[in-house]
């Protein structure tokens, strides 16, 4: 069922003073509805005016609406304060004044790009991600160098640019826009998906060629629809196909064979050229490089319980008497996964069913099965990292060989004996 919650909108301040020491308060009004209003925080404001009457420049300031030089000296006053109380003043003086900004952009925002089942965690979501903005004056001051003001007024370019915030860290959580798969391939230079092709697939030269004419024909024919990039249809495949006949079949190696198909899978090659390892380097936050290449290195041995591979010799015991406790993390973490997720994992690793058996059984595409495979299996490892820094176990990630390779046979394991 849909539901109807809206925010409210967001009335603006008319007093100047009120912009740095008044804060939002949203009131509910049943389960779909709530209110807003400025409060203003009355201590704060004491303070505030104690500090303006002592210092004949902010007084000026605040006389003249000056906003971007009394945000400027605020920051400045942040930066240099003398003990924690100072600081929390003049901190707490940003982030009023960041305030209306703050819920206009997460407004616009939730308005444009909202889930219509779960808004109310849409909402949340937008100001959080604008809430890490405004109350770090750190990142502000980062920020603020951007602001033209023949552009634009001051509220409005933090408006702006806590928009772009929002859409940069929501589009890379989601893969959408430059960070979608379908961007990141119609971008690729031909060397790189060459190299991606031979050294990361496998695949000869002459079938890296055959691959690299079919992605240049589906870009020619396929484009974002709605300002989104969507996976192609097979119409679009298929026309892929037909202008890679007519344009390139000269040029292109096994122009015989091609198809919407062959097509389809040379496309889903490509993207697998592009993707990062399957092992843990995305979890490589917090690790220099030479844990990273630890992690990287292969461990070609198995030993007959999979997670046994999770630890060198060294820490060998200690996993050993982990291992309940680690299947549990995992089954746990398993458990949040979608109907669909369970689906693709019970016939992927249970069944041992193909990929595009898998995609034509639940009716979506076989690239978008391997993409579901893979994040389920992402958010596997974590769950195990996580487990292991929570236990505070002493194992790090360089201690941790062939975890993919572990992980695949912990799930056949388990599919195969539900």
């Amino acid at each position: 069922m849909l539901s109807d919650f809206l925010p409210p909108n967001v009335p603006p301040r008319r007093e100047f003073l009120a912009k740095f020491v008044s804060f939002g308060i949203f009131d509910r009004k049943g389960r779909s509805k709530m209110s807003f209003r400025w409060q203003r925080d009355r201590k704060l404001e004491r303070r505030f005016k104690n500090i303006v009457q002592q210092n004949p420049d902010l007084k000026q300031m605040l006389e003249e609406r000056d906003d971007r030089s009394l945000l400027e000296n605020l920051l400045q006053l942040w930066q240099s304060a003398s003990s924690d109380r100072q600081k929390s003043l003049f901190g707490n003086c940003i982030f009023a004044y960041l305030e209306e900004p703050r819920y206009r952009a997460a407004l616009t925002r939730f308005h444009a790009f909202r889930d219509f089942e779960n808004p109310e965690q849409s909402w949340d979501y937008y100001l959080a991600i604008a809430g890490d903005v405004t109350l770090n004056p750190e990142k502000v001051l980062a920020l603020l160098p951007r602001y033209n003001p023949a552009k634009s007024k001051l509220e409005t370019f933090w408006d702006f640019e806590l928009q772009s915030i929002m859409k940069e860290i929501s589009n890379k959580e989601t893969t959408e826009g430059k960070y979608s798969l379908w961007y990141k391939l119609k971008v690729a230079s031909k060397k790189k998906l060459k190299e991606g092709l031979v050294e990361v697939v496998g695949v000869s030269e002459r079938e890296a060629i055959s691959y690299i004419f079919a992605r240049d024909a589906l870009f020619q024919v396929y484009s974002k629809k709605d300002n989104r990039w969507r996976e192609p249809t097979r119409k679009k495949y298929q026309e892929a196909a037909d202008y890679l006949k007519c344009h390139y079949a000269d040029k292109c190696p096994n122009s015989d064979r091609v198809n919407e198909e062959w097509l389809q899978q040379a496309i889903e090659i490509c993207a697998q050229a592009l993707q990062p390892s399957h092992k843990l380097c995305y979890l490589d936050e917090g690790y220099n490089s030479q844990e990273l290449e630890m992690l990287n290195s292969s461990g070609d041995g198995r030993a007959e319980n999979p997670l046994d591979n999770l630890a060198n010799q060294e820490f060998e015991a200690n996993i050993r008497d982990k291992i309940p406790a680690i299947n549990e993390a995992i089954v746990s973490k398993l458990e949040e996964f979608s109907a669909e997720q369970k689906e693709i994992l019970q016939l992927r690793y249970g069944l041992d069913t193909s990929g595009s058996k898998i995609a034509k059984k639940i009716g979506k595409n076989k690239s978008t099965v391997s993409r579901i495979d893979y994040k389920c299996r992402r958010e596997l490892m974590g769950a195990i990292f996580f487990w292991a820094n929570k236990e505070e176990m002493g194992i790090g990630i360089k201690d941790i060989k062939g975890l993919d390779d572990v992980l695949e046979d912990w799930l056949k394991n388990y599919y195969k004996n539900l």
